[in-house]
């Protein structure tokens, strides 16, 4: 199984800026050279000096890229049936027409979303917003036990 690593990471003489590195034979996939460690591997929670975030947490999630590579699998599947062809270079189309518009599509999901967040956010403050002003401001309170909302004297509401 390879692993993609930044130059940083691992050293290797061959041409690519991104490498895959086998952990278990520590060769360069793309030239089969060894590598040569250039520095610690971190793993802790602490901050990750080149990014400043704190390391990622393992979990038992799947792998984000397993997913995309699904993801471009589909959509090549999808091309083919589409268009009778998977994507290829000098196809007579415009990549950058077609990334344009693509990006243009994504920001308009990406508005679409913030939009459905601020009108639920809206709504739930129309229904819901004297009931959380009364909690925050303590006038309310939520009792365990026998469900309900008491006011500030404990009767229930």
């Amino acid at each position: 199984m390879a692993v993609w690593i930044e130059e940083s990471d691992m050293m290797c003489s061959c041409e690519l800026r991104y490498r895959a590195w086998n952990p278990n034979t520590s060769k360069c996939d793309g030239c089969g050279k060894y590598f040569k460690k250039a520095k610690d591997e971190k793993m802790s929670n602490q901050i990750d000096d080149d990014h400043s975030q704190v390391m990622p947490e393992k979990n038992n999630s799947s792998a984000i890229q397993d997913l995309v590579m699904r993801d471009i699998l589909d959509r090549k599947i999808m091309g083919v049936k589409k268009y009778g062809t998977a994507l290829q270079p000098f196809n007579k189309r415009s990549a950058k027409l077609d990334k344009y518009e693509e990006l243009l599509d994504a920001a308009i999901y990406a508005r679409q979303e913030l939009q459905e967040e601020i009108e639920l956010e809206e709504k739930l403050n129309l229904k819901y917003g004297d009931l959380i002003a009364g909690i925050q401001s303590g006038e309310l309170s939520v009792s365990g036990g026998r469900a309900g909302m008491r006011d500030k004297n404990g009767d229930l509401i």
